[in-house]
Order: C-alpha cells, then structure tokens, then sequence
C-alpha cells in the first residue's frame, strides 16, 4: 500500500509485485467470461420478449431485479410499451399479484383499459409481460367487437367515453369504409346522385 502511494502508476505498481502481475490477467479473463454469460443469459430473456431489445442491458437488469409493483419498474414501462405507463393490480383475487387494468397518461389525463381476464404475474418478466400483451389484444379485440355490434349510428361523445382512444378511432375509420362504400354501391345505381 504504501508503494501504491509513492506510485501514482497502478500498472506499474501492480506489476512489481510478481503474485499480482500474475493474478490480474487470469481475474480479467474471469471478468470477461462473467460478461460474456450475463449478455447471454439477458439475450435469451430478449429472444423471450423481444420488447426487450429496446432497453439497454442496465436498465434490463434493473427491470428483473426490481418487484412489479414497485415505483422504480413502472418507469421502464414506456421503454418497451407505447403509451403504457402503468399498471393496475386486482384487489379481488386472493393475489394482488394480477394486473387488471393497463393504463396510459398523456399529460393529466389518464385512460386505462380494464382486462377482460387479469394477468397472473409469476416467475419471469418476460412470460407475464407476454401474457400481458396477449391479454391487451384480447380485450381490444372484444371491445373492437363490441363497438361494431352496438349499432351503425355513433354518437362520438358516447364512443369517447366508452371506450379507449384507439377502438373509437378504428370504429369510425370502420363506420366510414361502410359509408364509402355505400355511397359507391348507391352511386352506380342512382345516376344523379352525384
């Protein structure tokens, strides 16, 4: 130590000392391979959930070493999903380890989407996340459905408040193609219609 002090070069006082000069490559080449098995077990949680290539390794780590519900994991949502900010747990299973609701926030305003079965979290990121996309689909598909069935006359401000923002656009972009196309089909029968 008080070589280290004398010399402020620390390869050069590292490799005074032979049993050190000896030991730093073997603890490098140690370091080397632990990096090489850490970049490939975090490439299989990416092949797992590809979402995951948009996070940097730092911030993958944290995201598996941090609890679902913990403030500091609800940040790295936005990373991998857009428009999702967070999560909301049910109070009414016996767990409260199942989400029930994803939800969004522009500025002050939030929009949540209630699932239409909640997502059990359990053992791996990457599987409940997957599970929670799949379950996200689902209820969209659903409500897609149910926007069409409930009639052909909207009323904008019901379907508003009714439903998420991107149901309420693809039902009246789809309320549209069907005006179109009737107009068309009406078009070619009623000449002066035009």
């Amino acid at each position: 130590m008080a070589r280290a002090s004398e010399d402020r070069h620390v390869v050069d006082c590292c490799c005074a000392d032979l049993q050190l000069k000896n030991l730093l490559p073997h603890l490098t080449d140690q370091l080397e391979q632990c990096q090489r098995s850490l970049t490939g077990y975090l490439e299989t949680k990416r092949a797992a959930f590809p979402r995951f290539y948009f996070v940097s390794d730092k911030v993958l780590l944290e995201m598996m070493s941090t609890g679902h519900q913990d403030p500091e994991f609800e940040q790295y949502l936005s990373a991998i999903f857009e428009g999702i900010r967070f999560f909301t747990y049910d109070s009414k299973t016996s767990s409260a380890d199942a989400i029930s609701t994803v939800n969004s926030r522009h500025l002050d305003a939030v929009e949540t989407l209630s699932l239409c079965d909640p997502v059990k979290v359990h053992d791996g990121i990457e599987n409940w996340l997957l599970d929670v996309v799949a379950e996200v689909g689902r209820t969209l598909r659903g409500l897609v459905v149910e926007s069409r069935t409930s009639g052909d006359a909207y009323i904008v401000s019901e379907l508003i408040f009714k439903y998420p923002a991107q149901v309420c656009a693809l039902a009246l972009q789809l309320q549209w193609t069907k005006d179109t196309e009737d107009a068309l089909a009406r078009s070619k029968t009623e000449k002066n219609i035009m």
